[in-house]
């Protein structure tokens, strides 16, 4: 589709008919691939189904970012992609979360209860007992998604710098170290 046909569905979109927004739905469609695949890229093998949910996301994104399309603000793709990765972004992290609140406590083998954080990645190098480093380690499993629990691995036990996970993942080295502080 060249840019003329593309300037009509705007201007049919704009003027409310719905089968030129499905046209333009149709035809940025693959920025949703593009985006979500992209900057989610290890969700994808390691927790299908959050990447499912991620990329539904992305489809209600791009429709939104159709319907509140302003073209004095440039284009329309660059638009999409920050309003697809927004949404996206804003989805996983109320995911992670929502992981994060339902594994806070776990109890020791006294029976007490003892926040996960105690736990974390600093901690596991001064833990002292083969016992203390199952339970730590444990802990760590039922971090939630499994994406945290490889950055903390990667990270802690094999000393990977965030720079090598952020390259690798596609992400930013500031979100994983964010992602690294939080778990």
């Amino acid at each position: 589709m060249d840019a003329t046909e593309e300037g009509a569905l705007w201007e049919q979109h704009w003027r409310g008919e719905t089968a030129a927004e499905r046209m333009l739905y149709d035809l940025y469609e693959p920025l949703i691939r593009m985006v979500v695949g992209k900057s989610f890229k290890t969700i994808q093998s390691t927790d299908p189904d959050l990447f499912a949910d991620l990329k539904q996301v992305g489809r209600l994104a791009l429709l939104e970012a159709i319907r509140n399309f302003d073209p004095s603000k440039g284009s329309f793709s660059g638009y999409a992609n920050r309003w697809i990765w927004g949404k996206c972004m804003h989805a996983f992290d109320a995911h992670n979360k929502q992981c994060a609140e339902a594994s806070i406590d776990e109890p020791d083998e006294e029976g007490e209860i003892r926040e996960v954080a105690d736990h974390s990645p600093d901690h596991l190098e001064t833990l002292t007992g083969s016992s203390q480093r199952r339970r730590a380690s444990s802990a760590l499993d039922r971090v939630r998604p499994a994406i945290y629990r490889d950055i903390v691995r990667w990270r802690a036990e094999q000393g990977i710098s965030s720079r090598r996970i952020a390259r690798s993942l596609g992400v930013s080295r500031l979100r994983v170290d964010g992602i690294y502080r939080k778990t």
